[in-house]
């Protein structure tokens, strides 16, 4: 999987299946934040959120804090679908959820007052809309790397589908053994020195 940043002071390209870094560091991990309220607008304290990854099948848990509030970092790009249940209320299930790379998105749940054992389920609703961070990324999936035609299967060339992506390297080298020569792309016009790649969180730029 590929994963394409662009900050406003240092142009990453991270490629990676899996990272630990944190949401706001250099990671092209998202989240998922958002409100949990009643039909009057009140808040709605340790109600239950699941956020289930759809693609792994792997669950997350928390519960809204006094003010209502919840909030899932660390998350990697992925369609999720989001849960919530709280004793006295209907509940509440959001699919399609989808986290890019570096998205922190916000999803607000009103729940219906109603029995536990009732579902509101939302499949169609307002695409969601990154509004918390100036940065901007793109998520070349597991799809795409298999299915779409590649010189030699190098990864470094799909980058160039972006469209801040500019490759400045020598195109005699674009082969599978020369990725020194084919990862070298300008991100938003930053230099070449200025990109980071990482594989598995483990650094191997040269």
């Amino acid at each position: 999987m590929i994963h394409l940043i662009n900050r406003k002071l240092t142009n990453l390209i991270l490629i990676s299946s899996a990272l630990s870094a944190g949401l706001f560091g250099q990671s092209y991990q998202g989240g998922v934040r958002g409100l949990v309220t009643d039909p009057t607008g009140a808040s709605i304290a340790t109600a239950k959120i699941t956020l289930l990854n759809d693609a792994t099948g792997v669950a997350r848990n928390t519960l809204s804090n006094a003010s209502g509030e919840y909030a899932f970092n660390t998350l990697d790009p992925a369609i999720y679908t989001l849960t919530v249940e709280s004793p006295s209320f209907k509940k509440f299930e959001r699919k399609n959820v989808i986290v890019a790379t570096q998205e922190a998105v916000t999803v607000d749940v009103r729940l219906d007052v109603g029995s536990i054992s009732d579902v509101v389920e939302v499949t169609a609703e307002t695409p969601l809309v990154e509004n918390s961070s100036a940065s901007n990324g793109q998520v070349l999936d597991t799809q795409k790397l298999t299915d779409l035609p590649n010189l030699g299967r190098n990864p470094f060339l799909l980058s160039k589908l972006s469209t801040n992506v500019v490759p400045v390297g020598d195109p005699r080298f674009n082969r599978f053994q020369d990725q020194s020569g084919s990862s070298q792309i300008s991100v938003g016009g930053g230099p070449v020195r200025g990109n980071n790649y990482l594989i598995d969180g483990v650094a191997v730029t040269d």
